[in-house]
């Protein structure tokens, strides 16, 4: 019972990983759409953390595995 309960609140927690993820990248990325629409250059602080906000699963193979 406990080890039901340990993987469904494990799964829960990266479905809320994964929904944070998605919209931080879609809040990011309309920043970087609001600099360049300005003519202006977005700052790093802007774009280096959509790039590894969501970590593709074929360059991380071990954080696809299921558990």
């Amino acid at each position: 019972m406990a080890g039901g309960l340990a993987k469904t609140m494990t799964w829960l927690i990266r479905l809320f990983q994964l929904f944070f993820a998605v919209i931080l990248v879609g809040v990011l990325s309309y920043m970087i759409n609001q600099f360049r629409h300005y003519n202006m250059s977005a700052p790093r602080e802007v774009v280096v953390p959509e790039v590894f906000v969501c970590p593709s699963p074929s360059l991380f193979p071990h954080y696809a595995r299921l558990t």
